[in-house]
């Protein structure tokens, strides 16, 4: 490792949070090796996640949660145990390519007014993962061109972003009613209500593998689906409006029941499953029940 490289991250602590994680967690730590701390924490995995972990990186820190918290108070877990000046968010189904964290540092270290300097996520392909959102906006949506070079948004993926600790701490990190999905998007829009800039930049390179970090499964798919719209509906109450939100979660419901019924009938249990999670994510967000329900 180059002298420069080395600087770049002795100030760099990574946070991975993992949860039956074993099928992606080496590739993903081994990308994150030379930083000052790596600290995973691990949401109760019932697999060998952990073992996988210290195994191929020894020094790894691991913060051992009793249950599943969520992706977003795992992560302000970890962030509390940070005493380096910059924090990295990583999912454990991302990798980070050369001197990524090196380019996202280098643009905290020159605009003191920017929170958070992300990556670009990539596809193992190659295709790009780019989400951005309008400062006018509170809904992220994809973008089609590549930019030519850095650039604003009012919105990150939460899969690898490099943090300004002092600014994390200021903000309170995520917010812990979402407990998956959603989370991201909150906290990006009050980093940018509070006057502070995102950037992304196209040089700094993150492969994705996109809905890996937890291993497929029945109770995978149900997390995923509830989650996504309890999340969406929350976010909704929080960023347009609560009559907005319960209009939407009776929309939902209507929907999604009778698409649950008609899958049933004609015996497409997997399509009948989805939508009667979201059916019934939406139904307990009407009841006010909270997130970790669904987990």
């Amino acid at each position: 490792m180059d002298p420069h490289e080395q600087a770049y991250w002795q100030d760099i602590t990574v946070v991975i949070v993992v949860y039956n994680s074993a099928h992606v967690i080496a590739q993903s730590l081994k990308s994150v090796e030379n930083a000052a701390e790596v600290i995973l924490v691990d949401n109760a995995s019932t697999d060998r996640t952990v073992e996988i972990a210290k195994a191929t990186l020894p020094t790894v820190r691991v913060i051992r949660n009793p249950i599943n918290m969520g992706y977003g108070t795992a992560n302000n877990i970890g962030f509390e145990a940070i005493t380096t000046r910059y924090g990295m968010i990583l999912n454990p189904d991302a990798v980070v390519v050369g001197g990524a964290l090196g380019i996202a540092r280098e643009r905290l270290e020159r605009d003191p007014g920017c929170a958070v300097s992300a990556p670009i996520l990539q596809s193992p392909e190659g295709v790009p993962e780019l989400y951005v959102m309008g400062f006018n906006e509170h809904y992220h949506h994809s973008l089609e061109r590549m930019p030519d070079g850095p650039f604003c948004t009012g919105f990150v993926m939460g899969a690898a972003m490099l943090w300004r600790m002092d600014v994390w701490r200021a903000l309170g990190g995520f917010d812990e009613a979402i407990f998956l999905y959603g989370e991201d998007a909150d906290l990006s829009l009050r980093a940018t209500q509070a006057g502070f800039s995102i950037v992304i930049e196209p040089g700094a390179v993150v492969k994705h593998l996109g809905g890996q970090s937890e291993q497929p499964s029945k109770e995978q798919q149900w997390r995923r689906h509830w989650q996504m719209t309890w999340g969406g509906l929350y976010f909704s109450a929080k960023w347009a409006s609560a009559d907005q939100a319960r209009r939407d979660a009776w929309r939902i419901v209507r929907k999604h029941a009778a698409k649950a019924l008609f899958y049933t009938l004609i015996c497409r249990f997997n399509r009948a499953y989805t939508n009667f999670a979201r059916t019934h994510a939406a139904w307990s967000y009407l009841q006010g029940r909270p997130s970790w329900r669904g987990r």
